[in-house]
């Protein structure tokens, strides 16, 4: 072939690469706006941080610190940056994705090409660009799918460097750039998903056998490794001081998924790891549920038979060609896939998990151009007529892939049970009014709202999503939700507790009222605890406050301490949200954005702290000491109640599987738990509108239906000494107070008289059967005679 035709082909290749990158566009782009046609959780809780950016109001730290995973909060900057260029639209939340998982085509095309015929690196890619697991994820508003684009750009640069040091006229500057540039997408992977961390070990997992068989290179090739690792230290040394700071906070999700430290796997770790694997290797052949529906298609395999065929030839013929086993490329496809998969899926919890395991999707596709690659020089002996037919029905398969690949995904993506499995979310129409919203609260200097908040506070009586109303409230110290009602969807076998017909009582009057804790300081009472000496334990969550304040039995401040502080601050709190105290009268202090809980003596003297990372924890919105003497957590994020002893060791949980527990025993997101002297649980599960009475081995009891309220306002539980339950029901700014048998109930106040209570807070008993009730809105505290 004449040099001009060499030439030619490759202007044929780069123009096939430009079409092939335009179809990834179209495909990731089309209808980005609207389809799917909901807002997931972690969309809008990334979308959230993204217009606090906007607004002026980001988390602390900056481009350099956290988000709310927590991550580098560099991926949310990303998604600001599109909101501000494009406006703030479903589209410019998914933008980042879209165009990143796109452009992932281009470094795997580059690398295929190396090792395949331009035929079967086009195809390959082309299959990539279309497959299920790829194009979903490219177009959700979430960073998973950008880490293999960084991961293929580094090993493009890792392979392309070592390329110049086999040069034999010595080494061109340009092979010290190259490992630089590897090195900056290793850091990009750092600020990127979790699994990015993978990307730097992958490269240096393979320089081990090539140090070893590169003899006369060893030294340049260190110098390379050098380069590779110490490019991400720069580039990502501002993030240093935060991260070391509070180590085990940055490490809190994926220390919460490995499964190394669950208790299965500390009975039986070889059978846990061989299930582990199992079910990860079924998720490609459509054995294995994926642990949530929208993240996969139940019971379907992520590839399709005759990918699966090609993956498996692919696999064979690098293990057994020796002029593929000994090429660094498909030593880096395998550590890729290794390395990969075994961190992502085998070590984690809830596998099989399609997102956490995007960076290993490229791998497969290579094993795809291998087999089509050793399919092709089959048909060159064939006679023209047969050659012919033969390779137009191959494209047209390959064809066929493609399209039935985007045919499953819409169809997916469109099933009713799938968008069920989308809960909570914002509906696209939606998005508006909840962006003014987020920002109004920004403004304010207010706790973010979770999508569970707004889901809540935004349904109608059927419990289909409503429009919220177009305008917002002026600025008040705490916003009460809309009312919300019992939702048709409620369990038949749940006992409405609180009847819409039963006229409210009206409120007695008051025996005491604390308003001020000082001339100059107003109350802000979230959390309340009294001690056995009867002294009165007030928590104030306003984020530039942040204090507990100790009050005598009549009312006057002793003391008071906290203030907000950083992640890993001793005293000193990131998002103070709840307060108990224990025998020993220490005061335990729950951090609702850390998950530590801080321990203090009766006057604010730090002592220890222990939960955060080490329970794995998430928004927890509740702390309670039991009669048992037992610390009780609900742990909202994390949909369970979770017992520890004083000192933080894990005892039980309540409502999740891992305790057992099945249809409505299972919890959506409690906020409150109180326990009874019999060590009776009522959980208050805040999104499902329930009260949920276990047992103390976990048996669901009964199911109260007293109306959807905010995990983050309630409703809040009390039991008194004789057994009455009393229940703050906020967005209706009032209570249920329940006698022992259940027989007599009692509602006090309706949001008409919200000049008296507005909206409850927080409750408990007094040693003498008295109780107080705080009132988070108008910054009072009120105690009743029983």
């Amino acid at each position: 072939m004449s040099d001009r035709a060499d030439e030619r082909l490759t202007r044929l290749e780069w123009l096939g690469l430009v079409l092939i990158i335009a179809l990834a566009l179209f495909i990731r782009l089309y209808a980005l706006g609207v389809f799917p046609d909901t807002v997931i959780a972690d969309e809008a809780d990334n979308a959230q941080d993204a217009l606090r950016i906007i607004a002026g109001f980001p988390r602390p730290g900056g481009f350099f610190g956290l988000d709310w995973k927590p991550q580098p909060a560099y991926s949310v900057y990303l998604i600001s940056l599109a909101l501000r260029l494009f406006g703030e639209h479903v589209s410019s939340i998914r933008l980042p994705s879209a165009l990143i998982g796109a452009f992932s085509v281009i470094p795997f095309f580059l690398l295929i090409r190396r090792q395949t015929s331009a035929f079967a690196a086009f195809a390959a890619s082309f299959l990539m660009i279309t497959n299920l697991w790829h194009v979903h994820f490219s177009r959700s508003g979430w960073e998973n799918v950008q880490v293999p684009t960084y991961a293929l750009a580094a090993i493009v640069c890792f392979v392309w460097a070592v390329d110049r040091l086999r040069l034999p006229t010595g080494t061109p500057r340009s092979a010290w750039a190259l490992f630089v540039a590897a090195g900056f997408f290793c850091a990009l992977g750092l600020y990127s998903y979790f699994s990015g961390r993978l990307i730097i070990m992958v490269l240096l997992a393979a320089a081990v056998p090539l140090l070893a068989h590169e003899r006369d290179l060893r030294r340049k090739l260190l110098i390379g490794c050098g380069l590779i690792m110490l490019t991400p230290l720069v580039l990502f040394a501002p993030m240093l001081p935060i991260i070391l700071r509070d180590w085990q906070f940055f490490n809190q999700r994926s220390a919460t998924v490995l499964i190394l430290v669950q208790p299965e796997f500390r009975q039986a770790p070889l059978a846990t790891l061989w299930s582990q694997t199992m079910n990860t290797i079924s998720m490609l052949w459509g054995e294995a549920e994926p642990n949530h529906l929208r993240y996969a298609p139940t019971h379907q395999a992520l590839f399709e038979p005759v990918i699966r065929l090609f993956v498996i030839g692919g696999m064979l013929l690098s293990l057994s060609m020796p002029s593929l086993r000994r090429r660094l490329e498909t030593w880096l496809w395998w550590v890729l896939l290794l390395i990969g998969w075994i961190v992502t899926q085998v070590l984690t919890t809830s596998t099989p998990d399609p997102a956490r395991g995007t960076i290993i999707i490229p791998v497969f596709f290579f094993f795809v151009a291998l087999s089509i690659n050793w399919l092709i020089p089959m048909l060159t002996p064939l006679a023209r007529r047969v050659r012919l037919p033969l390779a137009a029905l191959g494209v047209l398969l390959i064809i066929t892939l493609g399209v039935t690949n985007i045919s499953r995904y819409i169809e997916w993506q469109s099933l009713p049970a799938v968008r069920e499995d989308r809960q909570p979310y914002l509906r696209i129409d939606e998005l508006p009014a909840w962006v003014d919203v987020v920002k109004a609260r920004a403004a304010r200097a207010e706790p973010v709202i979770t999508v569970d908040d707004w889901r809540a506070a935004h349904s109608n009586s059927a419990g289909i999503p409503a429009l919220p109303e177009p305008t917002i409230q002026a600025p008040i110290a705490a916003q009460p939700a809309p009312v919300a009602v019992v939702p048709n969807s409620i369990p038949s076998a749940a006992i409405t507790v609180d009847p819409p017909s039963d006229p409210p009582e009206q409120w007695p009057q008051p025996i005491a009222t604390i308003d001020s804790l000082s001339a100059d300081r107003k109350l802000a009472p979230r959390s309340i605890a009294i001690d056995s000496s009867g002294n009165l334990y007030i928590l104030d969550s306003t984020p530039a406050n942040q204090t507990i304040s100790k009050l005598s039995a009549d009312g006057q401040l002793i003391t008071s301490w906290g203030g907000p502080g950083g992640k890993d601050e001793a005293g000193r709190f990131v998002e103070a949200w709840a307060l108990t105290i224990d025998r020993d009268n220490h005061v335990l202090v729950l951090d609702a954005d850390t998950g530590w809980i801080q321990v203090f003596d009766s006057n604010g003297l730090f002592l220890q702290k222990w939960g955060g990372p080490d329970l794995g924890l998430y928004k927890p919105r509740a702390i309670l000491t039991g009669p048992d003497g037992l610390i009780y957590i609900a742990d909202t994020g994390g949909r369970r109640v979770i017992v520890v002893t004083p000192d933080g060791v894990m005892q039980r949980s309540y409502g999740d599987k891992l305790s057992g527990a099945t249809g409505d025993a299972i919890l959506l997101e409690p906020a409150s738990v109180a326990v009874a002297a019999d060590g009776t649980l009522l959980v208050a599960d805040a999104p499902a509108g329930l009260i949920r009475k276990y047992a103390a081995d976990g048996t669901l009891l009964e199911l109260w239906a007293v109306g959807v309220e905010t995990a983050i306002d309630g409703p809040h539980l009390a039991i008194g000494a004789d057994g009455t339950v009393i229940i703050t029901i906020p967005s209706r700014c009032g209570i249920l107070k329940i006698s022992p048998d259940r027989q007599t109930i009692h509602r006090s106040g309706t949001c008409d008289q919200r000049g008296y209570i507005d909206q409850p807070s927080a409750i408990a008993f007094t040693a003498d059967g008295q109780y107080l009730l705080s009132d988070l809105a108008q910054a009072k505290l009120f105690r009743f005679q029983p």
